[in-house]
């Protein structure tokens, strides 16, 4: 587990890292996300700014790394890491934006100074002959027919399933997963054809092209990236449905996806930037419109509420950005804040399965078991049929339940002896094995003593 960790921290640094480099090389005319006359992208002043903006980004990446380094001792707490992993993301995001809003103030700073205005300020233009063909722009929605056999599948496959305990609440919180998320990526296509055209120049096939292959490259990942999430759910539900040991080829699988999701987005902003800095070189009636007074803290965010369109190319970074100037906008960044909130939430809730401890309280003849992140479950010592101890546990698979290298909690499969409860510390043998009518139970405690006391306990009330 401590390899995949590394490699989702290593792949993190790295794509922010490339992708906040693309702010100090010129997109068209902007720079750090401020927009410039081309004659001054070169000038000295700026250099000098887009140089510091370099090297302190390359510190910020490697002191993320650094830190996860640091962090390897305590892979193994399963709640300790999923703490860290919301903090230094969320921190590691906020500093790299924060370099690129200090440097971007810089830069705009000194254009305001030397008075280096780039065209008319907030005019918004419309191509009248480009718009009447824009709707022919985008790819086709048909092709979400993939991503939606894919997602029903694992609905249909999952339906008629009789679940374990438990595992009924997982597999319906993926299908909604599945559905929304579907959703969103249709939502966006569907932004996409309904954005205003933009105006580049006073060349309306210029404008034509351009807004062409803005709207197609765009359309197309939504419908790659819809189909590979898709994909990953169904083989989640699927690997939910047949049971087994997936936990950590799921994780390596959705790491390899999380990647191929990727590089969709790398090839729609490179194609589209690619196009339009090429077509604009030779174009000598560009218009340029300085709309830098509508983006925020280093152009992460953008508001303009007099611009209808939902989405907007980002000045820094691969991909697109809300506008916050309309109600989707925040209300998408209410989703990432409370996604932050929940991880959190997740985090301190799994506190008890590093820290906790599994207790048995025997009275009256019921016996019952207190275990962290799961059910108490309780049982009469008359439902007893055997009891034994054993040194090792035989190999066992988990269907639902909490099943880190310390603690096991929940429903597993266990080898020779079919659907079992578990409530054991894996690193304090011996366990006791109960056998109920329908089902085993295994459970320790923290101590061997203290689980020598309670299996003679139980043997004395069995027999």
């Amino acid at each position: 587990m401590g390899i995949i960790m590394g490699s989702v921290y290593l792949l993190t640094v790295v794509i922010m890292y490339f992708n906040n480099r693309t702010a100090q090389v010129p997109n068209g005319n902007i720079l750090l996300g401020v927009s410039l006359p081309h004659d001054k992208l070169t000038d000295p002043e700026v250099l000098e700014i887009t140089e510091r903006f370099r090297r302190m980004h390359t510190r910020v990446c490697l002191l993320a790394f650094l830190l996860v380094i640091a962090h390897i001792p305590l892979f193994n707490f399963v709640s300790l890491t999923l703490l860290f992993m919301t903090v230094w993301m969320t921190g590691f995001i906020w500093a790299c934006q924060w370099v690129i809003a200090r440097h971007f103030n810089e830069l705009r700073a000194l254009k305001n100074k030397h008075a280096w205005w780039t065209g008319e300020r907030n005019v918004i233009r419309v191509d009248t002959e480009v718009s009447r063909f824009k709707d022919t722009f985008p790819i086709s929605k048909k092709w979400y027919v993939f991503p939606i056999i894919f997602t029903l599948f694992g609905l249909f496959a999952g339906m008629p399933w009789q679940f374990p305990e438990g595992v009924g609440i997982t597999f319906w919180i993926m299908q909604a997963s599945a559905f929304l998320t579907l959703a969103l990526f249709m939502g966006i296509h569907k932004a996409y054809e309904n954005m205003r055209t933009q105006v580049y120049c006073e060349n309306t096939e210029v404008n034509h092209a351009l807004n062409r292959v803005s709207r197609r490259e765009w359309t197309r990942c939504m419908v790659i990236v819809a189909t590979i999430n898709s994909a990953i759910m169904m083989f989640i539900t699927l690997a939910i449905l047949l049971g087994g040991n997936f936990a950590e080829m799921l994780v390596i699988i959705i790491l390899l996806a999380s990647a191929a999701v990727l590089l969709p987005f790398f090839i729609a902003f490179s194609n589209v930037r690619s196009v339009r800095n090429r077509l604009l070189r030779v174009e000598h009636e560009e218009i340029f419109t300085d709309e830098d007074d509508h983006w925020m803290w280093g152009a992460m965010f953008y508001n303009n509420p007099a611009d209808t369109r939902l989405i907007v190319e980002k000045r820094v970074g691969f991909g697109m950005t809300t506008n916050m100037g309309g109600t989707f906008g925040k209300l998408m960044w209410i989703i990432i804040i409370g996604i932050v909130i929940f991880m959190l939430g997740m985090a301190v809730w799994m506190l008890p399965v590093d820290f906790g401890s599994v207790h048995t309280h025997i009275s009256g003849g019921e016996v019952t078991i207190n275990a962290p992140a799961t059910r108490n479950f309780s049982f009469h010592v008359r439902e007893m049929q055997s009891v034994e101890l054993m040194d090792t546990l035989p190999p066992r698979h988990r269907v639902y339940g909490t099943g880190t290298a310390r603690l096991n909690t929940g429903i597993f499969s266990v080898t020779g002896h079919g659907q079992s409860r578990l409530f054991v510390h894996l690193q304090a043998p011996p366990f006791i094995a109960i056998r109920l009518e329908n089902e085993w139970i295994f459970v320790n405690a923290p101590a061997q003593t203290e689980t020598l006391e309670i299996f003679n306990r139980l043997v004395e009330l069995i027999e």
